[in-house]
């Protein structure tokens, strides 16, 4: 998925500026989410954004420290080395807004329109990395052995709508994983993998 949408980009509006939109505006998106889900979990704002800057920035720089001739060195025409992107930012910002729809969707009135879109970022996830699938699968599964405990069955029905709808549009993946397993290519990966 993140590289169908970062292509379909590329071949909309070329891929310089493809590049700077994600450069630009994806840290920031991220920065504005993850800020946001802070604000829902009821964390003082200054809190929530500076929290939310060094989850996206201090990685960057963290992973330059011992090098610190990275900072000016060019990899690019125009492309300094810190400025790389070291973390996936499509996974992440699909998570982001997957937990902003599922909160809205457990609390909202207007519950379908963001059970549905909590869905469909859910099932969505399964196109992205694995480990961002499993953290989010993982993480919902947790939520529903809460509300389980806590017997909210009303919520824990709210949610299985989402897991419902997410499972449907995963299907496809999970079929297409089985077809490539049984094929020829599929079993000299998992030789080549497992060695």
């Amino acid at each position: 998925l993140p590289a169908v949408a970062l292509g379909s980009l590329a071949k909309l509006i070329g891929v310089p500026f493809s590049l700077a939109l994600v450069k630009i505006i994806g840290p920031v998106l991220l920065v504005l989410l993850l800020r946001q889900i802070g604000i829902l979990g009821r964390v003082d704002n200054f809190v929530s954004t500076v929290a939310a800057l060094s989850a996206v920035f201090i990685p960057m720089l963290f992973s330059l420290t011992p090098y610190s001739a990275a900072l000016t060195y060019v990899t690019g025409i125009h492309e300094l080395e810190f400025q790389r992107v070291f973390h996936p930012l499509v996974p992440m910002i699909l998570i982001c807004l997957y937990i902003i729809s599922l909160h809205r969707a457990l609390t909202n009135k207007l519950r379908f329109i963001n059970i549905l879109f909590a869905g469909v970022l859910l099932g969505a996830s399964f196109y992205t990395y694995f480990f961002a699938w499993t953290l989010v699968w993982m993480g919902t599964g947790l939520v529903s052995l809460t509300y389980l405990r806590k017997k909210e069955r009303h919520h824990l029905k709210l949610l299985m709508a989402i897991v419902a709808i997410g499972v449907l549009i995963g299907v496809p993946y999970f079929v297409n994983g089985c077809q490539f397993s049984a094929s020829n290519a599929g079993q000299a990966f998992w030789e080549k993998s497992l060695l």
